[in-house]
């Protein structure tokens, strides 16, 4: 015998309080800690070494790296001559994360593997070598290359290292042979966060050992 149920449904109103959404006018920043290095060849003797621990913040909005330096060790060989007594050319320092954007790569490459992905890029023309002239000094960019590794996919929260070399040719007025400087910026990337606080820069790019009057930075903000 079929039996037949009725089921019987009662409303029931539950008051919500008043919800409001509205845009944030904080403004958060991408937080990145790591150990970095700087080695600088002179005609393939090591000229200058530097590392420390810095803080990046990167604003989003406009685009820009600020970085705060921790600690730091510089180490400079007095052996190798330098162009002139008063003029140093030394581009030592923490490696510059803007160009982690790569808007301005010549050519890239990826590498991905099950465990990282590699991303190369090459941010000069070789048949266009870039040529600054400081001081009466003659610098020739011959190479500029990044190379980012992260640990998932190529995404700024998954970078686990960062690094930039950059060839120079140099001389000065007086010289009649170029020199060869050869530099690699390296971060080993140990945290990376946000915080609506912006890290305040305390240094500029490459250069932290300075003397008055006597370094040329063909690098910086």
């Amino acid at each position: 015998m079929l039996h037949t149920y009725k089921i019987l449904l009662y409303s029931k109103t539950f008051p919500l309080n008043e919800v409001i959404i509205a845009k944030t006018t904080a403004t958060m920043y991408l937080k990145i800690s790591g150990y970095y290095r700087s080695t600088q060849l002179n005609n393939n003797e090591i000229q200058y070494f530097n590392d420390g621990v810095v803080n990046y913040s990167a604003d989003a909005k406009n685009n820009k790296i600020h970085p705060h330096l921790l600690t730091n060790l510089a180490y400079e060989n007095k052996n190798i001559e330098q162009l002139t007594k008063k003029l140093h050319f030394e581009v030592v320092g923490v490696p510059n994360l803007y160009k982690i954007n790569f808007a301005n790569a010549k050519g890239i490459k990826i590498n991905k593997t099950d465990m990282f992905t590699e991303k190369i890029c090459v941010y000069n023309n070789s048949s266009q070598i870039k040529n600054l002239n400081f001081l009466r000094i003659t610098s020739l960019l011959t190479n500029f290359s990044t190379r980012s590794i992260y640990s998932d996919t190529i995404n700024v929260n998954h970078l686990t290292y960062f690094a930039e070399l950059r060839k120079y040719k140099i001389k000065s007025k007086k010289d009649i042979d170029y020199t060869n400087i050869e530099v690699l910026h390296e971060l080993f990337v140990t945290d990376i966060s946000y915080s609506n606080t912006k890290v305040q820069s305390n240094c500029r790019f490459y250069v932290f050992n300075r003397e008055k009057n006597t370094i040329i930075c063909l690098e910086g903000y």
